[in-house]
């Protein structure tokens, strides 16, 4: 796949205001209706967004655009209303005289789309909708709704910080900042809260019963930002509707361990081709890109003519390294060397009470601390107490077992060993949960033990 950027053009809309598009891929049309804010440059350099949109490419004709107000659009917008959404999809898809099309709308996106296609039910053949809702008011009470509006136009980055960790409480902290710095950067802090009460008022649920448009409903059951009530809901108006509910909490299809589930159900629901390899294909023969590479804070992985994204895990390093070393021995302590602060056989292998109790007094205070500096909006004492805390919280795990016991070690040799073996195994099953093929083939070519070592049946060029 490649890293280039599509290029961006721009519509002047009958009421002056210009919209940034960008179209690329092959295939049928497949528009993303816009969503809370965007910006189709910044966006495209976060890996995690960029290899799940070059996967759509693969299959789609992929049209994606800042609304007015955000973004390469223009920063001003006359209406914030549901037919304002409306009035700029209508404008894209008769600038680029798309007569039929696919629609998938993430989040915020899908009222707009609702509401279009109960006007043009002619134009569209599927509806997909991730993270979704109907109405505005099921996605969160007027509290919440008025206390998150407030704290974006306050202080727009203790507001990206809330809104981030609605979207994935499990994302990485390189990911968070780079992720919260194109949020601020895509619009001001007074039209991302703007756009931010839009997205609680907007309602097409009186709409969607009379849509007879074959739908999918993909949500996660564990959705912070749109409950998966609202989801359900969504797929009970819709007369032909398939709900698809999936473990975990990642808001957006590009976060969390479920992108590649999600890149396949899209992909069953349009009826395009299975291109997977089939079980007896011999991958050296298949032209096929493998890769198994940390990038940014994913991983991409790629095998069997099938590409998946995951959360960083340590095991995942560890198995990486010995594919990097295919056919050698590759012994614990290497893989384990660069574990930051692991506690070695001449430190303390047991808290000492009185430090116990003091780390444990640190931690009180600084969730007090914590409440103070959000109320100030005090976004770098507030960095500077987590940061801390993510201290203090790490040099407990290595210090204390199970249900805060103090932790007695056995050898050092040993402990490394079990450790290194869970990891990899732990990876292992997450990898089988994603991507059954690779699963299967990294059980059958890693060996563990004091030394480890991947040892596949042909050989293979990894791409890591």
């Amino acid at each position: 796949m490649s890293g280039t950027s599509p290029t961006i053009k721009f519509l002047t809309k009958s009421n002056g205001e210009r919209v940034a598009y960008a179209v690329h891929g092959k295939g049928p049309y497949l528009v993303l209706p816009a969503w809370w804010v965007s910006h189709l440059e910044l966006d495209w350099e976060l890996p995690s967004y960029r290899e799940f949109f070059e996967c759509l490419g693969e299959s789609f004709t992929v049209l994606r655009y800042d609304r007015p107000g955000s973004g390469l659009s223009d920063r001003e917008r006359q209406g914030f209303a549901l037919e304002d959404e409306v009035d700029t999809l209508v404008s894209l898809v008769d600038h680029l005289s798309l007569d039929r099309f696919n629609i998938l709308a993430i989040s915020c996106a899908a009222p707009p789309s609702l509401l279009y296609a109960h006007l043009h039910p002619k134009r569209i053949d599927k509806l997909m909708f991730i993270g979704a809702y109907a109405r505005g008011e099921d996605i969160g009470s007027a509290v919440v709704q008025e206390a998150l509006g407030g704290l974006v136009a306050a202080n727009w980055g203790m507001g990206a910080k809330a809104i981030l960790d609605l979207f994935d409480v499990d994302m990485a902290a390189s990911g968070r900042k780079q992720l919260g710095r194109v949020h601020r950067e895509s619009a001001s802090p007074k039209m991302a809260a703007a756009l931010l009460k839009l997205s609680f008022t907007m309602n097409a649920q009186h709409v969607a019963p009379d849509i007879n448009i074959p739908a999918l409903v993909i949500h996660c059951s564990k959705d912070k930002t749109v409950p998966f009530d609202a989801g359900r809901k969504l797929a009970s108006l819709l007369p032909d509707a398939e709900l698809v509910r999936l473990s975990g909490h990642a808001h957006l299809p590009w976060m969390g361990d479920q992108s590649g589930r999600i890149l396949a159900e899209i992909k069953r629901f349009t009826g395009l081709p299975d291109n997977f390899v089939r079980d007896g294909e011999k991958l050296s023969d298949s032209h096929e890109e493998l890769m198994f590479r940390y990038e940014g804070d994913i991983w991409v992985l790629s095998y069997a003519h099938k590409r998946v994204h995951m959360k960083d895990m340590r095991g995942l390093h560890d198995i990486a390294t010995l594919i990097r070393n295919a056919g050698q021995d590759v012994t614990v302590e290497r893989l384990n060397g660069d574990q930051d602060g692991a506690v070695s056989e001449s430190q303390s292998a047991v808290l000492d009470t009185q430090a116990l109790s003091a780390y444990r007094e640190r931690l009180a205070s600084i969730a007090e601390a914590k409440v103070t500096a959000g109320a100030e909006s005090d976004e770098l004492a507030y960095e500077s107490l987590e940061a801390e805390e993510d201290a203090i919280l790490k040099v407990l795990a290595q210090g204390l077992g199970l249900g805060g016991r103090r932790r007695q070690f056995n050898s050092q040799s040993e402990r490394v060993r079990k450790a290194v073996a869970a990891r990899i195994k732990s990876a292992i099953e997450k990898v089988q949960a994603l991507h059954p093929a690779l699963g299967d083939h990294l059980k059958l070519s890693l060996n563990t033990g004091r030394s480890c070592s991947y040892t596949p049946k042909d050989s293979l060029s990894w791409k890591t």
